[in-house]
């Protein structure tokens, strides 16, 4: 593990997604004063979540915190702050750029271009910061009464510009119905696990926290000041000598992107319906249930195709030991264009030997969080066996529901959106062709495919249009405490 004067630092956010702490809200903020804000700022410091661990009762049982806080700002919102042009343009180019600007490397298009978001497009209020606030529910009333008092006193030098409701399901499933949060990467130094991992799976810390070595061995770009700004000595200096004028702004940050998805759950179940050969309804319903296990990789209780091809098996609903040239070479078991083998291909590149292939594969990672928002389309439940209801007959009733995505990492462009333009989006990953990702790949004409290897014949679904639209989103930087000491000092 980190040292605890590193883990006290770093945002919690890298290191849980606090699935206990079901009921949350998301303030999108504008800063309207800069002395105002800074007073704000420095109440809510002591009030962040951090990656510190946590205390145990005299049962020996962890007590997680009840309510959970987080905040990422935009370049503007740093801007706001007042840093020196030093931070501000030693920056990532994408996020100065902003995640709307960025549309045409993303798919963000149709539907789901920036013109037509909720928050965060052009048409939208700028956002200076996004603050997560995640409680459990008997704390959350709370929690939300004692931050829209601080708003409130801060007399409008903090204004919230928009609210999201959020929520996780028991079951912990999204709307499509499938287990979410499956196959996490293990951050080193920041979580533990005595299970046997054998498929690379434990990733360094620097691909997500900045100021640590990451994949390829060296420290990702970070964000500098020059050492005059910190007279207070806040913020560390580098761990090696090559900037010695300068101080480390970015050091135990990280790099949030935020997606507001919206899902179109009858229209995904309708498609795999109308690709269904079975004569009678119980067949029907098994097939459909068996195209999209496909399409995702995984069964709808997370149990992964790999190790269960033919049935869903709860009990590997955790399971993520194994890899794919080795277990599955041809994809008869896990298709190669399925959405898990795109978004971690693991040892299954082209061209390249399974070591290299784990390799890259995990120098593209990102740390996965979720929250729901509107009600199920159908039960969660739907899916067990005794029940017998898997979605066949889906009518759309309207109401808006999908997924607040996001993703951590230290480089946005090398991680996420690479993989959501090489992976995702690419017609062509790892020698398909015309096969993007049938989940949430910018499918827009409803002619999208996926290939289904089969002997003899390979099988393909047809018809997929986009299921998943973007309707908001954006670029962060989640600071670590220190950075925000400065933000308030500078």
């Amino acid at each position: 593990m980190l040292p605890d004067s590193q883990l006290k630092d770093i945002q919690g956010f890298v290191a849980s997604g606090y699935d206990y702490a079901a009921k949350a809200t998301y303030f999108f903020l504008q800063f309207k004063d800069q002395k105002k804000s800074k007073e704000w700022l420095e109440k809510i410091i002591p009030k962040i979540t951090t990656t510190e661990r946590w205390p145990v009762d005299e049962n020996g049982h962890l007590m997680p915190p009840k309510v959970v806080l987080h905040i990422g700002f935009t370049h503007a919102g740093l801007a706001a702050f007042g840093l020196p042009d030093s931070a501000l343009y030693s920056a990532p180019r994408e996020f100065i750029d902003g995640m709307a600007n960025r549309k045409h490397i993303l798919g963000d298009t149709g539907a789901s271009d920036p013109e037509n978001w909720e928050v965060g497009g052009p048409n939208n209020e700028p956002v200076h910061a996004m603050m997560l606030l995640n409680a459990t529910e008997d704390t959350f009333a709370d929690a939300y009464k004692a931050h829209q008092k601080l708003f409130k006193e801060s007399k409008g030098g903090v204004v919230v510009i928009r609210e999201e409701k959020a929520f996780r399901e028991d079951s912990g499933r999204e709307p499509f119905g499938f287990s979410d949060g499956v196959g996490q990467p293990i951050v080193k130094g920041l979580v533990f696990t005595s299970k046997p991992v054998v498929s690379g799976n434990i990733v360094n810390t620097g691909e997500f926290v900045l100021g640590y070595l990451n994949e390829f061995g060296v420290y990702s770009p970070t964000m500098v000041v020059p050492i005059e700004t910190d007279p207070k000595n806040i913020l560390p200096g580098f761990p090696d000598p090559q900037n010695p004028g300068y101080r480390d702004f970015g050091r135990n940050g990280m790099f949030l992107v935020y997606r507001k998805l919206k899902q179109d759950v009858a229209a995904f179940w309708q498609a795999l319906e109308a690709n269904t050969f079975a004569p009678t309804e119980k067949g029907k319903k098994a097939e459909v249930l068996w195209l999209a296990a496909k399409l995702m990789g995984r069964w709808p209780s997370g149990a992964p195709l790999v190790l269960s091809p033919d049935h869903d098996d709860p009990s590997l609903a955790r399971a993520d030991d194994f890899l794919y040239e080795r277990d599955d070479p041809e994809g008869f078991r896990c298709p190669i264009g399925s959405h898990v083998r795109r978004a971690n291909p693991r040892d299954s590149l082209q061209n390249i030997s399974w070591g290299d292939s784990i390799h890259t594969s995990n120098t593209r990672r990102i740390l996965r969080r979720a929250r729901l928002f509107g009600e199920s389309l159908f039960p969660q439940s739907a899916f067990s066996d005794e029940n017998d209801m898997r979605p066949v007959g889906l009518k759309d009733d309207g109401v808006s529901r999908g997924v607040h995505f996001f993703a951590i990492n230290a480089e946005t462009d090398r991680q996420f959106e690479f993989i959501q333009k090489i992976w995702i989006n690419n017609a062509g990953f790892n020698n398909l062709y015309d096969n993007k990702d049938a989940y949430v790949g910018n499918n827009e004409n409803g002619d999208g495919v996926m290939t289904i290897p089969q002997v003899p014949v390979r099988r393909q679904v047809s018809g997929l249009s986009r299921f998943v639209d973007v309707i908001g989103g954006g670029y962060f930087f989640m600071p670590g405490i220190a950075a925000m000491r400065y933000m308030v000092e500078c």
